[in-house]
């Protein structure tokens, strides 16, 4: 983040924290260095607790930018390019309608394994399938007994 402010002059108004560490059964005790900038940085559980359950759109201009990919590509220096609301989404919901045959009125659920780091994971585990109405699934640890009983409780059958 140091670098996004200071070397490229870009303004990060929040950054929301998750402690994957005790989702890992690390346990609380252990300490762990993370190092907050309030009001900054905010804890998710700390944030979550404090929404409902479900919220309106926000409706917004076709350009308006959707997020920042940033690659260091061949080179070894950081670039960055903005994907716009419209632009991103016409394709994330063409995409993943057609490859995937998702049909949300017939109650599909998706289930994605990839890692949300790369473009194409959160294109297909978020924006396609909440773009078109649908309900997804994010599991950050693998297992096959989790996968198993995610299946059964959940009813899905899509599986990227």
């Amino acid at each position: 983040m140091h670098i996004c402010e200071h070397k490229h002059n870009h303004k990060i108004s929040a950054c929301i924290v998750v402690n994957h560490l005790q989702r890992r059964g690390v346990s609380k005790e252990i300490p762990v260095p993370i190092i907050m900038l309030s009001p900054r940085d905010i804890w998710w559980d700390d944030l979550i607790c404090t929404k409902a359950a479900k919220c309106p759109p926000l409706w917004v201009g076709g350009e308006t930018p959707l997020f920042l990919l940033y690659t260091s590509g061949s080179t070894g220096q950081p670039k960055g390019i903005i994907h716009t609301t419209a632009g991103y989404l016409v394709f994330a919901s063409t995409v993943f309608k057609y490859s995937f045959d998702f049909r949300p009125k017939s109650g599909d659920v998706f289930w994605g394994t990839s890692d949300l780091g790369w473009c194409a994971a959160h294109t297909n585990i978020l924006y396609g399938p909440l773009s078109l109405g649908g309900t997804t699934l994010i599991v950050s640890v693998f297992r096959q007994e989790k996968f198993q009983n995610l299946t059964e409780k959940f009813k899905m059958y899509l599986i990227d």
